[in-house]
């Protein structure tokens, strides 16, 4: 490059290189400097957005290495707003964003939704659809305010266990060993542990519609 020129390089990573400079004049004079360079990033994140009951604290993380310094905004509802990872107590829906910034001057913004219902609590649906449309194709269970998922089971009115997982993710596509089950009432039992440790269970009668 002639001299006086600058050249500019964005990096979409972290990385380390050496940059080497060799000048050289019209009377053949050459003297070469060697310069050892870093791209630095910053990771953190304020994290996903999550759904909790109202009144539960949530711990935020921001993630991120070492040296970093943190502003979440608003303040309101949190212990410590400028830590990386403050408790947020509220019982309202609340966005928080969060801003940080490096040892080297590398900044991140970014920002977290949190969903408060009333709870802790298991919501059921009251009636499904399993047409495999996409919709309410499986009774699923909500859960609001829930440190341990014991397990959801759905039983026939008559008491006949059709169903059971333990996984709240999972559900039940109204069948049982693969043979499609009428339309009609059924029974749906969710038991869970909430965050403060204390037993709870939801009991209700669900529809299939076909």
């Amino acid at each position: 490059y002639p001299a006086g020129q600058k050249h500019t390089r964005t990096y979409s990573a972290p990385v380390a290189f050496p940059v080497i400079v060799v000048g050289k004049t019209d009377e053949g004079c050459k003297d070469t400097v060697t310069r050892a360079f870093r791209v630095f990033e910053n990771t953190a994140k304020a994290g996903a957005d999550t759904i909790v009951a109202k009144r539960e604290p949530v711990q935020l993380d921001a993630g991120g290495g070492p040296g970093l310094k943190f502003q979440w905004s608003p303040s309101l509802g949190l212990n410590d707003p400028a830590a990386r990872n403050p408790v947020a107590t509220l019982e309202a829906d609340q966005l928080y964003k969060l801003y940080s910034v490096s040892e080297q001057g590398c900044t991140s913004l970014s920002e977290i939704f949190i969903k408060r219902y009333e709870g802790p609590e298991l919501y059921i649906p009251n009636a499904f659809t399993p047409d495999n449309d996409g919709k309410n194709d499986r009774l699923k269970v909500f859960p609001v305010g829930i440190r341990r998922f014991n397990h959801l089971s759905v039983y026939s009115r008559t008491g006949q266990l059709l169903y059971r997982t333990t996984d709240y993710l999972q559900g039940w596509d109204g069948t049982l060993s693969g043979v499609k089950l009428d339309q009609g009432t059924y029974v749906a039992v969710a038991q869970a542990e909430d965050y403060r440790g204390k037993p709870l269970m939801k009991k209700t009668t669900v529809v299939l519609i076909r």
